[in-house]
């Protein structure tokens, strides 16, 4: 495989503006699957996951020809949360367990250098959207990265994304290859409301990075350079979950295999417009879908300005 991503398995719930509910496949890893599946197609998802895994996401991963090799049932059911979009871009997420019982499942859910070992092998890059609860866990990543030769794009999750954090995320960073969050999550981390400033503190921190700001779109910082690339909005985008982990996985595939960072803001771009036309994940991935991301793509990397 080229790609991997790893992070959690989820079923999300979604409140709609009318108060009515939509239930559909979810989580950071498989949205983060698809964004990258747009652009490769050599990405296999490694997650911990439940027992009834199969259920709800068996057929999707046959329908588009991925592996469920990654896949390790480690609990007796997926993550299962409820989620409010806000109109600012914000969301809130509850466990449908209760908060006692959805944590204890994250921590049986959540992966280890163990499971990613076996699929390292000539990978080119992997995607992670773990937390920062424990740094052994990190530490065992660089190990396996330093042996495996492979490069990382680290996407935060969002409850991470504070002042007290600050150490362990250059921890992180100084041996990841990408970064990636939203402009909620640096404007916390860093303390101000000014984009401009959370665009200068990521630079310093010197590791090429996928700034999201919402339905305007997101910036690539590298090599000193912001580089902005707006959304590709279409008429009917009915949900906006996973768009950040989609795109990221593509902005991933586009810096690894050297895209300027226009291409990359744009494969971003169009990844999480194909994300947000359907409830839960783009139903099927196949060459049709591919030749429509790339042309698009080229499309809309002209519109990308510095």
């Amino acid at each position: 495989m080229d790609y991997l991503c790893s992070g959690h398995v989820m079923i999300d719930t979604v409140q709609l503006p009318d108060g009515s509910t939509r239930t559909s496949m979810g989580g950071p890893v498989v949205f983060a699957l698809a964004g990258a599946a747009f652009f490769s197609d050599s990405v296999l998802m490694v997650s911990r996951v439940g027992e009834d895994f199969p259920q709800y996401f068996q057929r999707w991963f046959e329908d588009n020809g991925f592996s469920l090799e990654g896949a390790n049932i480690c609990s007796d059911y997926c993550n299962h949360h409820l989620i409010t979009h806000h109109p600012d871009g914000t969301y809130t997420e509850i466990s449908k367990y209760g908060q006692r019982l959805g944590d204890r499942n994250l921590g049986f859910l959540t992966p280890a250098p163990s499971d990613l070992a076996p699929f390292t092998d000539g990978v080119k890059a992997a995607y992670l959207c773990f937390g920062l609860e424990n740094m052994v866990t990190w530490r065992g990543i660089k190990k396996l990265k330093e042996e495996k030769g492979f490069r990382i794009m680290w996407e935060i999750p969002t409850l991470q994304a504070v002042p007290e954090n600050m150490e362990k995320i250059k921890e992180v960073l100084s041996f990841s290859d990408y970064f990636s969050l939203n402009h909620h999550e640096a404007k916390t981390l860093f303390g101000t409301t000014d984009g401009d400033r959370c665009i200068s503190l990521l630079l310093e921190l010197g590791v090429p990075t996928y700034y999201r700001v919402g339905r305007r779109g997101g910036y690539v910082l590298k090599d000193g350079r912001a580089v902005f690339c707006p959304s590709y909005i279409t008429e009917h985008e009915p949900d906006p979950t996973g768009c950040g982990n989609c795109s990221t996985a593509a902005v991933m595939v586009g810096l690894c295999e050297g895209r300027t960072p226009e291409e990359c803001g744009a494969m971003g771009s169009i990844a999480a417009s194909l994300n947000a036309r359907q409830f839960g994940l783009y139903p099927k991935i196949d060459g049709a879908v591919k030749e429509e991301a790339r042309r698009l793509v080229e499309e809309l990397k002209g519109a990308c300005t510095e």
